[in-house]
């Protein structure tokens, strides 16, 4: 199983059982919150562009919008789609479903399985799978990129009388804006995804030891 720490980054994993243990799939964006995540359409997807729109059902006006996915998740639903396509799955149909190509009825079921298959990979595991959705602000916050975009991307309401009055809200996808989406989609990629995609491209590189960057740092 790839290591927890890096599944967490972008990808919702789901707990899949085999032989009394659990392995993780990769199915679904992680930045989004679980419910927008358990719901997510593939209507809603563009997988060529690597888009995402968030609408409908949400908790508030801010959650609406269109937002790019990192590599790592784009092929996470890619591989998800072509699942879905074997099984004649309809566009309406949900992207994130459990093993058995069911989706989950509320977060609490997925939740709960995440919990059992976490226990059963680590007693002392006290993730809560909810807490996905917290890597990126951490993330931001620890690389000291936290802004207003960032806020956006995540669907988050503004905090400040400037962000509530005076930022524009490109984001939105109800105002019709074709140009000012595009521009709110290209800050995004760079100011969210570009990052994001350098953090895991180096957490995946292999570890020196310590006597191989003693080596390394001579020559």
């Amino acid at each position: 199983m790839k290591p927890l720490s890096y599944i967490v980054w972008s990808v919702l994993p789901e707990p899949v059982k085999e032989a009394g243990s659990y392995r993780f799939e990769e199915r679904g964006p992680a930045g989004l919150q679980l419910l927008e995540a358990l719901r997510l359409t593939w209507d809603r997807v563009d997988l060529e562009r690597g888009l995402v729109e968030i609408s409908g059902e949400v908790k508030n006006e801010y959650r609406n919008r269109v937002i790019p996915i990192c590599k790592k998740v784009q092929d996470a639903l890619l591989c998800a789609k072509s699942r879905a396509e074997e099984g004649a799955a309809k566009e309406t149909d949900v992207v994130v479903v459990g093993e058995r190509g069911f989706p989950y009825a509320d977060f609490t079921s997925y939740s709960t399985r995440m919990r059992k298959a976490l226990r059963a990979w680590n007693p002392t595991c006290s993730w809560a799978p909810k807490d996905l959705r917290n890597c990126l602000p951490s993330f931001a916050t620890a690389e000291g990129i936290q802004g207003t975009v960032w806020e956006q991307y995540i669907g988050h309401a503004p905090k400040s009388v400037t962000d509530r009055h005076y930022v524009p809200r490109l984001a939105s996808n109800t105002s019709g804006e074709e140009r000012a989406l595009e521009k709110q989609i290209a800050l995004f990629r760079q100011l969210v995804i570009r990052p994001l995609e350098d953090a895991i491209y180096n957490f995946l590189q292999p570890r020196q030891s310590e006597p191989e960057r003693r080596i390394a740092q001579v020559v």
